[in-house]
């Protein structure tokens, strides 16, 4: 429940930050957004490309039988 209310706090006080410390425009300000969107898209990709190559190589590795464990390496 923190986690949501910190997002959205976040998430809300954005183009007001941009706007008065900044001086940005509204429409220049909500571009900010982008950034923040593809910060955390593209890493998310890449995660779970990597996640799908190390349970295919521990499914492997254990005579092709997979487990969900293998998806929560630490």
């Amino acid at each position: 429940m923190y986690t949501v209310l910190h997002v959205s706090v976040f998430l809300t006080t954005i183009p007001t930050a941009f706007r008065e410390v900044y001086h940005d425009g509204v429409g220049i300000s909500g571009l900010h957004y982008l950034a923040l969107g593809l910060g955390l898209a593209i890493p998310a990709q890449i995660n779970a490309r990597l996640m799908d190559k190390v349970y295919v190589s521990l499914k492997a590795r254990n005579g092709g039988v997979g487990r969900p464990e293998f998806r929560l390496r630490a």
